[in-house]
């Protein structure tokens, strides 16, 4: 598990390599975009600044010279402050999803009968709770 799960709609938590300057609250947050440094820069976010001061912290983690070299994130925590953070600034090892995801599986030439095989299989490994429907 890595920077895969920052994607739209991820309820994640994590810890970033420059808590003194970005915070150290990303509990519970929400990923609300990932996009390109013009876009970071649109949202308001001075780029080469945060950047100037966070890579001599980061640098030795193997991490490009280079703003453009790794998406931003648009976050919103659980208080409905927003943040725009460099995915690099992350630490990777740290990231974790909060809460419950759902999961969807396309089960190719199934029969209606197939819906309670389906069913049946869920709820001996645990999900009571799935909902399983044929189209």
């Amino acid at each position: 598990m890595g920077y895969e799960l920052l994607q739209k709609g991820t309820v994640v938590s994590f810890l970033n390599y420059a808590p003194e300057i970005l915070g150290q609250d990303f509990t519970s947050v929400t990923i609300n975009g990932r996009f390109d440094r013009s876009v970071a820069t649109a949202l308001g976010l001075d780029v080469l600044s945060k950047f100037a001061n966070i890579y001599p912290i980061i640098k030795d983690n193997g991490v490009a010279n280079d703003p453009d070299s790794a998406d931003y994130l648009k976050i919103t925590k659980p208080s409905g402050a927003t943040a725009i953070l460099w995915v690099p600034w992350i630490i990777e090892s740290s990231i974790a999803t909060v809460g419950n995801q759902v999961i969807t599986a396309v089960i190719d030439a199934a029969t209606p009968s197939d819906v309670a095989i389906v069913v049946a299989a869920l709820e001996s490994n645990g999900y009571g709770r799935a909902v399983v429907t044929i189209a």
